[in-house]
């Protein structure tokens, strides 16, 4: 749905979500947070985790689901994949210092971050534990951010990840 005066009316609105490299249409869920870019080069893109469901969310096939990121250029009606594969992204943030830099964190042990504004992600080393929930950019230390997750526990460290850091966690682009 699209409003046009603030939310005070909605309207039905269709939508196009092209598919990821497995094929995948993805969908999305009512709990993930999007963000809506305001400046640079791509004002006005909107940015969310998605998510596919394999078969009709038979539970036999949930093994196969995922979540990824989308993004749209023209206000909703068209989605394409920007983090694509099996990322188990819940939420994605944007630094507000640096407007292209964007964060995308989730489940599989992953943190990512693109410098690019969602068109190319790179994951962060450092970052070794599961359950990640959202990343919280540092307001008062420029370069750093928390990663708060699931589980309750908190993550500080190099925005940019830690170079020297061992991964202990299999990702799913390692494991393939």
């Amino acid at each position: 749905h699209r409003s046009t005066d603030h939310g005070q009316t909605w309207s039905a609105q269709a939508s196009v979500f092209h598919p990821d490299a497995r094929g995948h249409a993805p969908s999305m869920h009512m709990n993930e947070h999007g963000i809506t870019l305001r400046h640079g080069r791509h004002p006005g893109r909107l940015i969310r985790p998605s998510r596919y469901y394999a078969g009709a969310n038979e539970r036999a096939r949930w093994p196969e689901h995922y979540t990824s990121s989308i993004y749209s250029d023209d206000g909703g009606r068209t989605w394409k994949p920007s983090l694509d594969g099996d990322r188990n992204i819940y939420d994605v943030t944007q630094d507000p210092r640096h407007p292209k830099v964007l964060y995308a964190c989730g489940f599989g042990s992953s943190v990512w971050r693109s410098n690019e504004k969602g068109a190319t992600w790179s994951r962060l080393r450092g970052y070794n534990f599961k359950w990640g929930h959202r990343v919280v950019v540092d307001p008062f230390r420029e370069g750093k951010i928390f990663v708060n997750t699931f589980g309750g526990g908190v993550w500080y460290g190099p925005a940019e990840g830690d170079p020297r850091a061992t991964d202990d966690i299999v990702t799913p682009e390692a494991g393939h």
